[in-house]
């Protein structure tokens, strides 16, 4: 648990601009996770997101039919 958490804070300051790449890439190397198939699997996720126009609200994620997209651009 303490490997997760740790990956966690190291993901989430990359992120946030306070940590390099090289410094998330070794420490998932560090963790036994290959950093390749990390960022493979990160950009597979974010084409899907983009892909299926899924959005992000305060409640969360959905994907958007079009119906809600019709509505959305009359509010």
């Amino acid at each position: 648990m303490k490997e997760f958490f740790t990956r966690q804070n190291i993901i989430f300051n990359f992120l946030e601009g306070k940590e390099k790449a090289d410094t998330l890439l070794d420490g998932l190397d560090e963790q036994g996770i290959n950093p390749d198939e990390y960022i493979n699997s990160v950009e597979e996720s974010i084409n899907f997101i983009v892909t299926n126009n899924i959005k992000v609200t305060d409640a969360g994620l959905f994907m958007a039919s079009p119906v809600l997209e019709l509505e959305n651009r009359w509010v």
